[in-house]
């Protein structure tokens, strides 16, 4: 067996008819490797010498890398002659950055062919692995070569050749290959002139140089660029000279001095900072977009140059003096040549005189004395007053524009609305408007219309708006207390006359509502008549009352217990005459031997859709609130089911409910059966033959019932009961007091109730 690396010390020694084995070739090829790989490692630098180019297009996730060779830090040569391409990593989602290296790896290839020894390779191959490692977010490990190497205490790190932009598990842009290490060579001394550095990529003469000039400087012609860890000290020694150092974890570059720094110019700018700035032992950020410094700690303070969120060159104090707000304070007069904007409180002191809340300047016009002022100030005590005011002239006015249009002014001692601005306006406009707004409920306006007057208009539907046409919008309700009109003519040529009347025009109802009724009296000298000129329709009790000398119940003849109401020897309505809903239709003989009532119809809601549907029936005679439901119908062997209308359990009682049944007799003469009946149940109920026969001849029915949505009827009562029966309430069953009108088939009025 052949022992490799067994005396690196010593090499062959050849001579002729010398006998050779297979270990003096592993011997003599050990020694040569060791001293070339020995050489890299001592007198060069690991990185790329030569190639290597690493591409890739954005959203690939293939990698390639061209032909070319690095030197790990082992100094074993990784020589790529062909181009090899790798895909990414699976399960890298969520990875943003990634680097690719190159890997030096040893292969046992062409296996023998000779007998006995079929089992052994004939060549090493130096071969080149692709690794990639993720470096955002959770870095992993730099990859090492699985080939060990003499010498090493550790596995030796492959060679960095590219950075990866990465989004989605893919490329986000091509490969960068500006952060690997090129392969050089290590110098103890050197005294040269000068002294070009190669890189590699890059034509001669981009290539880095380094200078002496005079008196003990060195010039670089290209970037300087130290090792993590490394400062640039000038004059003393690192502890004691000025210094200029990179944290690599903070990534912050400081210049420190024993005496501070000082930056002049003879021309332009003295020193300019590309990114932030911090000064003092309480420090002032100065920062080119705004970072929040200030509210890190209690004495942090920021002027900041925001060109995104804020756009505004933001100059913001700190919260040393308690609490949390930020305060900046200027001694001196501040003025502001253009717009002044406040996110925030704008808080003027308080006060009523000049030096307090917001004074602008005076005397505009060029007259003397004028001023005008916002202040806020105690009067006395806790009694408070907010002040916006204008100062010296009987004309000077305080307006309110909105629009470009002025609507209010505060001029001469009044309060104007409307349109100010000296234009003409055309009749039926509407000026100025006072609105009365509630969310989500109500909006009411009182307006003003030239040549027209006032008008208060209910604006629930659109909310409040100037430009609506006249009696285009429903008028509000004006509740009050009195309502006086007296004669007044209104000066310059009588524009406006009040002569003691109520005009109510248009196609509106004219309701009078009030809780203990409405009256027109007789006193003041009047006759208290009421005079309609139209029809007149009462939807509600009409009653009359009486309040002259032999006017009062029993002083002209009527009944005792009688209240009043309409006293009339007859009655005459084209259509029917009814009670409100819940009331009581009277019919009967009085003292005079006169019948009142013939039929008696009604109107009831429907009792499944009261909204929109009515049931129309007549009043039969009875003891009860009666209804009945009659039809024809057939056997089918000896028995039928009837469905009553889909109304009709919601109406009735489920009590005193009848079935009567009559048999038809066939066309042919045949036989017929007597039948009985079940009780109705959910709308329905069950014939069949009395027998249990099969039969299909026909038959009549009739179901009678008590209706079920009024109280039963009263059937006996006394004389002073029935003459009290016209002095009941009438009811809608919703608690008002107004029965609804409606029209009936033929034209006449009726009123909803029972009769």
């Amino acid at each position: 067996m052949v022992t490799h690396n067994r005396d690196l010390t010593s090499r062959m020694n050849w001579f002729d008819r010398q006998f050779l084995r297979a270990q003096d070739f592993a011997d003599e090829q050990d020694y040569a490797v060791d001293r070339r790989r020995r050489h890299n490692r001592l007198l060069h630098t690991a990185g790329v010498a030569e190639g290597l180019a690493v591409t890739g297009e954005a959203q690939s996730t293939t990698v390639t890398v061209g032909p070319g060779m690095a030197i790990d830090t082992a100094g074993r040569e990784i020589l790529l002659l062909d181009s090899v391409s790798q895909a990414l990593p699976g399960g890298w989602g969520t990875a943003k950055k990634a680097e690719v290296y190159v890997v030096y790896e040893e292969q046992q290839v062409a296996p023998s062919t000779d007998p006995g020894v079929t089992d052994q390779a004939t060549r090493v191959r130096e071969a080149v692995r692709l690794a990639f490692r993720r470096t955002d977010p959770d870095p992993e490990p730099v990859p090492t070569s699985q080939t060990p190497a003499v010498g090493a205490a550790a596995p030796v790190p492959g060679v960095l050749a590219a950075t990866l932009d990465l989004t989605g598990g893919k490329l986000a842009s091509a490969p960068s290959t500006a952060g690997r290490k090129a392969a050089g060579a290590l110098l103890d001394q050197a005294a040269v002139p000068e002294l070009q550095l190669k890189v590699a990529q890059k034509a001669q003469a981009d290539w880095p140089r380094l200078l002496g000039e005079a008196a003990k400087t060195v010039g670089v012609d290209g970037h300087v660029h130290l090792q993590p860890g490394y400062d640039v000290v000038v004059g003393g020694t690192p502890s004691s000279g000025a210094k200029l150092h990179f944290d690599e974890q903070t990534k912050l570059l400081s210049l420190t001095a024993v005496n501070g720094v000082t930056v002049s110019s003879s021309a332009g700018d003295a020193l300019a900072v590309t990114g932030n700035a911090r000064f003092g032992a309480n420090p002032v950020k100065v920062s080119g977009g705004w970072s929040g410094f200030p509210d890190a700690a209690l004495n942090q303070a920021e002027i900041a140059n925001d060109t995104s969120g804020y756009k505004t060159l933001m100059i913001v104090g700190n919260k040393s003096g308690g609490g949390n707000v930020r305060r900046v304070g200027i001694w001196d007069q501040l003025d502001v040549n253009g717009t002044l904007n406040v996110t925030g409180a704008l808080t003027p002191s308080v006060g009523n005189d000049a030096q307090h809340g917001i004074q602008f300047p005076a005397n505009p016009g060029g007259g003397a004395g004028d001023e005008a002022y916002i202040r806020y100030y105690a009067r006395a005590g806790e009694s408070t007053a907010l002040v916006l005011g204008v100062r010296n002239d009987a004309d000077d006015r305080i307006s309110f524009v909105q629009s470009e249009k002025e609507r209010l002014a505060l001029t001469g001692g009044m309060l104007h609305m409307g349109s100010l601005d000296g234009a003409n306006v055309a009749a039926n406009t509407v000026l100025g408007s006072v609105g009365f707004w509630g969310p989500s409920q109500q909006h009411g306006q009182l307006s003003f219309r030239a040549k027209r007057g006032f008008e208060m208009v209910d604006r629930s539907a659109d909310g409040p708006a100037l430009d609506y046409a006249p009696d285009s919008k429903p008028y509000a309700d004006l509740w009050a207390g009195n309502a006086h009109v007296t004669a007044v003519t209104m000066p310059g040529g009588s524009t406006i006359t009040a002569t003691g009347r109520m005009h109510v025009a248009g196609d509106e109802t004219l309701y009078l509502l009030n809780k203990n009724g409405v009256v027109v009296s007789r006193a003041w000298q009047g006759n208290g008549n009421l005079t309609v000129e139209g029809a007149t329709a009462v939807g509600g009790r009409v009653q009359a009352q009486f309040f002259g000398t032999g006017d009062k119940p029993g002083d002209s003849g009527y009944p005792t217990g009688w209240g009043g109401g309409v006293h009339t020897w007859d009655v005459y309505a084209e259509g029917t005459v009814g009670t409100g809903t819940g009331g009581t239709l009277v019919a009967g003989i009085d003292s005079g031997g006169r019948v009142f009532g013939k039929t008696k119809p009604f109107i009831i809601d429907h009792p499944l859709d009261p909204e929109h549907k009515s049931l129309v029936h007549a009043a039969v005679e009875g003891p009860e609130h009666g209804v009945y439901y009659r039809g024809e119908a057939s056997l089918v062997g000896g028995r039928a089911e009837v469905h009553l209308p889909e109304y009709f359990e919601a109406l009735t009682r489920d009590e005193g409910r009848t079935v009567h049944l009559t048999p038809v007799l066939p066309d042919d003469d045949g036989e017929v059966h007597a039948l009985a009946a079940s009780r109705v149940r959910d709308g329905r109920f069950t014939v069949r033959t009395l027998d249990g026969r099969s039969a299909s001849h026909g038959f009549y029915w009739e179901v009678r019932a008590v209706r079920a949505d009024v109280e039963t009827l009263v059937t006996e009562i006394t004389k002073a009961d029935a003459a009290r029966t016209h002095d009941r309430d009438v009811s809608r069953g919703d608690g008002s007091k107004d029965a609804v009108r409606r029209e009936s088939a033929d034209g006449g009025r009726v009123l909803a109730g029972t009769p």
